[in-house]
């Protein structure tokens, strides 16, 4: 088993134009694409549609004599069907300009009215013109990949085949644009993927290092049906879905004899959602929503009402919730959050036929760019038999030695580090388990989660009937040893079509109902059982939040733990369920000399008091 990376170079002659997705200079039409440095780059999506459409010119010109086909499904992928993607193998980075532009240069272009020989009204476009022509410009890229020792000098020879018959690339090919010169390849490196080590003693908690090598996509719920908008952080999910992927390739879908006990034991490992942090070691943390700020003359003041048993007035102003702030800078940035570097690609399918654009096949993502940042997470193996921790553990290790592949819908390759005693990941807030006025426990969510049956709510439901959700799911996770004091929570609705198609098939449609991250309980211990309740609450917050019966019971579920991953994404091993504990801002910032207001209920209003 091994992971290859091949790099190489091709140098083009000018003029060679990949257009940007995003807009530069006033009044110039077309830009050259570059990167987060500002260094010009040609994107690999495009590499490696020029290499698809290489490899079947080859396969056509050997025709029948079987002595180049290279399986295109596996290497580059296919067009999802039916909600189910095919995932590539071949990830190819951006090939970026390695040398110096020497100015700024601008060309134009119009279109001629055919009837008239005369230019048409309107249609002057300035372009973006940094390489000149006559002038050859060197890009360097890279092709990894994870494969069996088998496959790996059979797909090089692919790749460099298939690299080695491009003739053109970028826009603009009809009238002389990026000619391709020279396909040099600077290195092969082939790293062996290493046998399981002796087991050692460790912890069941263990801290995980994500460093994605390239930018990367994971999709939030689009914004249109051709526009994903990327998270911040990266779901454990997503992480569990990468190893698999990065497992398959390396063992070419056969069992991995190396790894039984990872195999065996797989579907009980829990990792959380990665969070992005320019701190070594450090995790942020997601913010209560029981948060307020109060501008009170110049200053904002930033307070929390978990605390608070009554809705209050501070100086005689009313409290804003966070659905309500025109800044999140001020308190992200203190629970450890930090802005990331984003960028737009707008990708279009090609037509094999006529080699331009393909109808309806334009859509756009938002790349994050890792930049100096990294993800922290946490791989949690307390749900796995103590005997087998150390093996399983050292199986895994042993497998993402060298990274995986497969991140988000730009499939990015990563590398993993563990986090291993003395070292360790520390929130930058840290949970308190100690309970707060000798029975309470303020739980803020730090993921989506999937809490409480939506059965008996409907749009005509209030603030009663969602407070009884509420209530009746804090009551049966806890055996009724805890009930539900007050709550700040925010809700939304995760379905369409994968997830129908994937977790729902055959069955009426019942998206799921989710509890947004952030979200706060304030719980209170039942006097007979305040033990019992400091119990749980502990194994909430070292193994996350279990989905309870009736939840699996109105999606019609299997509430088996060694089946639920199948037909429920929104489950502990995925990071979903994890929370934090009596965060020190809950009392910390506590409104000081608040005045209570009465609250006007409901019947109230109806009776028009």
């Amino acid at each position: 088993m091994k992971r290859n990376d091949l790099r190489y170079t091709i140098r083009l002659a000018g003029p060679l134009l990949t257009q940007s997705s995003e807009p530069e200079d006033f009044g110039m039409d077309i830009v050259v694409a570059k990167n987060s440095d500002g260094k010009p780059y040609i994107p690999g999506t495009l590499i490696s549609g020029k290499l698809d459409q290489a490899w079947q010119e080859i396969s056509d010109a050997t025709s029948g004599k079987d002595v180049f086909s290279p399986d295109l499904m596996c290497l580059l992928g296919k067009t999802s069907q039916n909600g189910q993607p095919f995932r590539k193998q071949l990830f190819f980075s951006d090939i970026i300009f390695t040398g110096r532009l020497t100015g700024k240069f601008i060309h134009n272009r119009v279109t001629i009215d055919n009837e008239r020989g005369a230019a048409c009204n309107q249609h002057l476009v300035f372009i973006d013109s940094p390489f000149l022509e006559g002038e050859e410009y060197d890009f360097e890229g890279t092709v990894s990949f994870f494969s069996t020792k088998e496959d790996s000098s059979l797909i090089e020879g692919y790749l460099k085949t298939g690299l080695q018959w491009l003739s053109q690339t970028g826009a603009m090919r009809t009238i002389g644009y990026g000619r391709v010169k020279k396909v040099e390849f600077k290195s092969f490196i082939s790293n062996t993927i290493p046998a399981p080590s002796t087991p050692v003693r460790i912890q069941d908690k263990i801290g995980l290092e994500i460093t994605p090598e390239h930018p990367f996509c994971l999709a939030a719920k689009p914004v249109a049906d051709n526009l994903f908008e990327s998270t911040d952080f990266i779901p454990g999910s997503a992480l569990i879905g990468s190893i698999m992927t990065t497992w398959n390739f390396l063992t070419n879908g056969q069992v991995d004899k190396e790894r039984e006990e990872l195999r065996e034991h797989f579907n009980n490992l829990r990792i959380t959602h990665a969070f992005p942090s320019d701190k070594a070691g450090k995790r942020p943390v997601v913010f209560p929503k029981s948060l307020v700020k109060i501008k009170t003359g110049k200053k904002m003041e930033i307070l929390d009402a978990a605390i608070c048993e009554k809705p209050f007035l501070y100086k005689g102003k009313t409290p804003l919730f966070s659905i309500d702030w025109k800044d999140y800078f001020d308190v992200t940035q203190e629970f450890g959050w930090t802005q990331l570097h984003k960028e737009l690609r707008i990708r279009t399918a090609i037509d094999p036929k006529t080699l331009r654009s393909a109808k309806e096949e334009l859509f756009a993502y938002e790349l994050v760019v890792p930049k100096e940042h990294s993800w922290y997470a946490e791989l949690d193996l307390g749900k796995i038999d103590a005997t087998k921790r150390e093996v399983v553990f050292s199986q895994l290790n042993s497998l993402l030695s060298h990274g995986l592949i497969g991140l988000g819908k730009t499939k990015t390759p990563a590398v993993v580090e563990f986090i291993l005693p003395p070292a360790s990941i520390q929130p930058v807030k840290s949970s308190d388990l100690t309970p707060v006025n000798s029975n309470q426990w303020i739980i803020t969510l730090q993921s989506d989660t999937l809490l409480g049956s939506p059965e008996h709510l409907d749009e005509t439901s209030g603030a009663a009937e969602l407070k009884k959700m509420y209530e009746e799911t804090w009551s049966e996770l806890s055996g009724g040893k805890l009930k539900l004091v007050r709550y700040f929570a925010s809700q939304r609705l995760n379905g369409g079509t994968w997830r129908r198609e994937t977790n729902q098939q055959g069955q009426q449609y019942c998206p799921w109902l989710l509890t947004e991250a952030g979200s706060v309980f304030v719980l209170e211990a039942d006097e007979s059982s305040p033990d019992d309740a400091r119990k749980m609450v502990k194994e909430w917050f070292e193994h996350g939040l279990p989905v309870k019966r009736e939840v699996c019971k109105y999606y019609n579920i299997n509430p088996d733990p060694d089946i639920l991953w199948k037909t429920c994404p929104f489950i502990p091993q995925n990071g979903y369920g994890e929370i934090a504990v009596n965060l020190a801002v809950h009392t910390k910032n506590k409104p000081p000399q608040s005045s209570d207001i009465d609250v006007l209920k409901e019947e109230d209003i109806s009776n028009g008091s």
